[in-house]
């Protein structure tokens, strides 16, 4: 990456310069960040017994009811 920053009048820098490139790979890691973070919260309330592993062919069925799915 190769930000450039934009400064106050007092030389404080304010905001960051991203090319559209840079831009969409931080947004990309930071969803991959949330999707690690999702599974991983997942897993401890499924070892905490708080929710519940169903099956695939389970979840479809599912969404199909709630209209989510064709």
């Amino acid at each position: 990456m190769n930000p450039r920053y934009i400064t106050n009048a007092e030389g404080k820098q304010t905001d960051v310069v991203l090319t559209m490139k840079e831009f969409n790979e931080l947004v990309e890691a930071y969803e991959d960040l949330e999707d690690i973070k999702s599974c991983e919260e997942a897993k401890r309330r499924i070892a905490k017994g708080e929710d519940e592993i169903i099956s695939f062919e389970q979840m479809k069925a599912e969404l199909k009811a709630l209209g989510k799915l064709d």
